[in-house]
């Protein structure tokens, strides 16, 4: 059995596209940007446990001190899998990936 308990349908997948969205309760996957995500942070912690977050463009969150970072990462801390996805193959110092 997979993580999903079966398949997903289009139904289940919530695009959030701005900070007055509410999530819906029976969701399944919510897809949004690091700025949607930092503002709706307190919602989000709410909701639930996610079991997975894929992190697009994952150097976003390189800077421990910026709002989104100190938003987004306790989110994906408390998923059970997260998979960080970069184009960038390397970062400019290696204390750039410790948030990651």
């Amino acid at each position: 059995m997979t993580w999903f308990e079966g398949t997903i349908k289009a139904d289940d997948i919530q695009v959030v596209v701005k900070s007055n969205q509410k999530i819906q309760e029976n969701v399944k996957a919510l897809v949004m940007t690091y700025d949607l995500g930092a503002k709706m942070a307190e919602q989000i912690k709410t909701f639930g446990k996610f079991h997975m977050a894929i992190a697009d463009e994952a150097y976003y969150l390189k800077n421990s001190d910026a709002k989104r970072t100190e938003q987004i990462v306790p989110i994906l801390q408390a998923c059970k899998r997260v998979i960080l996805l970069a184009g960038t193959p390397a970062l400019a110092r290696p204390k750039e990936i410790f948030n990651l």
